[in-house]
């Protein structure tokens, strides 16, 4: 029987990804990812010699993603809509981090040291797109009843646990859809939201859905 090529680094991050999506991280191991390949283990750690070193490039590929989206982060807010939709897709693709970063940062406790600063960063970063907005007369001023410190963490609290949540209830009323996540975020903000705002993120909103 002709064997069967050995497969690129490509094709073992992406079916690495796909079980870890699938199963959860501590249910895939270094033989699952091969037996997903049909290859020998010999072959998998040819290019990945321990689990850590797959972990590290999994993760690399998710910090790349996700630094990217926030280096452009929404500067009108007639782009949030769409925004909110590239945000839904990262965190679909890292599934197995969006459901529970807190036992990925426990497990590989080599990230610990950046766990904090990764959040950090890119709450500080949606908090002054939130002062942008503010100027431009899209969100009420600061201020008792709109506190966007308290928005920006609430923000989070959804996007890093609204996936866990969905997959308890996958295939049931209760999974939460792409618009349903939209709707969450949504029914965050339309509070702080002006007239002017609501009107724009309105219009968006269906002209992403018409294009669907």
């Amino acid at each position: 029987m002709k064997q069967k090529p050995v497969p690129t680094k490509n094709k073992i991050l992406e079916t690495t990804l796909q079980l870890l999506n699938e199963r959860g991280l501590s249910n895939v191991k270094m033989r699952d990812v091969s037996q997903e390949l049909h290859i020998s283990i010999g072959n998998l750690t040819y290019h990945y010699p321990k689990w850590e070193n797959l972990i590290d490039d999994i993760f690399q590929q998710f910090q790349t993603e996700v630094n990217n989206l926030y280096a452009y982060f929404p500067k009108d807010i007639s782009e949030v809509v769409g925004y909110i939709e590239r945000i839904y897709e990262v965190q679909i693709r890292f599934a197995f981090l969006f459901s529970n970063f807190y036992i990925f940062f426990q497990q590989f406790s080599k990230y610990k040291a950046i766990e904090e600063e990764f959040f950090l960063e890119r709450m500080k970063t949606m908090r002054e797109a939130l002062e942008k907005l503010v100027v431009k007369g899209y969100l009420y001023p600061s201020g008792c009843e709109h506190n966007y410190d308290l928005l920006v963490k609430n923000t989070w609290l959804v996007l890093s646990g609204w996936y866990g949540f969905s997959m308890i209830f996958k295939d049931t009323t209760y999974a939460i859809t792409k618009e349903e996540f939209f709707l969450s975020i949504w029914n965050m903000y339309v509070y702080h939201l002006t007239e002017a705002g609501k009107e724009i993120v309105r219009k968006s909103y269906f002209e992403l859905i018409n294009k669907e």
